[in-house]
């Protein structure tokens, strides 16, 4: 479960779940996080650095460390391979950047916990709860964000009105985007609109989004959907206009 950049499960919680490193700001720099045991019991946890990257339906694949052109892995490193929490604990853990052997450019990987069964050892590794933080060293701390839609196909069923559209990211950074869409008349009356969808993307990244509508009217006026895409209040507002076909 992701709420607000914290990662909750079972026993364990783990904030933030994201952490952004920026390489103009010189060749080290450290940043934390923190893990907590909510537990009655001691938990212990081993850390280790994957490659991932999104397959064109948008799920994570993982890679060893090292495997991916944009990995981060080698130039971040974490504290503590292994980390033992007393119960209530609340552990700060600092992970490190160092750019003075790695090139620049958008690098990412994921740093993943995973809380290791102590009592099982001697019989077998033995895994209970993998927790994960996505790493990302960027090569300048402003990028205007903006992603480009493809292709956009619209599908109205009796059980289902959506649209999907062909995505990606034109930037050089990652963009967390809120897309929404309505659709209008021919007079620009508002015939139904969509739920508001949470997407994250990284350079290069090109993906179908499904946007489920709302009220399922009936659309024979229908004459254009609009498309809004947020990239945050720092930056502008894309609108993008869908002939209704």
């Amino acid at each position: 479960m992701l709420v607000q950049g914290v990662i909750a499960q079972a026993d364990i919680r783990l904030y933030p779940s994201r952490l952004f490193f920026y390489q103009q700001e010189g060749f080290v720099q450290t940043k934390t996080i923190h893990l907590v045991n909510r537990s009655a019991k001691k938990i212990v946890c081993r850390a280790e650095i994957l490659d991932w990257q999104r397959d064109s339906t948008g799920n994570k694949i993982y890679y060893p460390e090292n495997t991916l052109p944009s990995s981060a892995s080698r130039i971040m490193s974490v504290q503590h391979n292994t980390i033992v929490l007393e119960p209530g604990e609340d552990k700060e853990i600092t992970i490190r950047m160092d750019m003075k052997n790695g090139e620049a450019g958008f690098k990412n990987s994921m740093l993943f916990f995973t809380q290791i069964d102590t009592d099982s050892l001697r019989k077998g590794l033995k895994i209970l709860i993998q927790l994960g933080v996505h790493l990302y060293s960027l090569p300048q701390k402003y990028v205007e964000k903006q992603v480009k839609v493809n292709k956009a196909i619209f599908q109205d069923k009796d059980s289902s009105t959506n649209l999907s559209l062909d995505i990606s990211n034109l930037t050089l950074g990652v963009v967390d985007t809120e897309i929404k869409a309505d659709i209008l008349s021919e007079d620009g009356i508002r015939l139904d609109e969509s739920k508001k969808v949470p997407v994250s993307s990284m350079p290069g990244d090109s993906f179908r989004v499904t946007i489920p509508f709302i009220k399922s009217n009936k659309l024979q006026n229908a004459r254009k959907i609009i498309v809004y895409i947020d990239n945050g209040f720092e930056h502008p507002l894309q609108v993008v206009e869908i002939p209704f076909k």
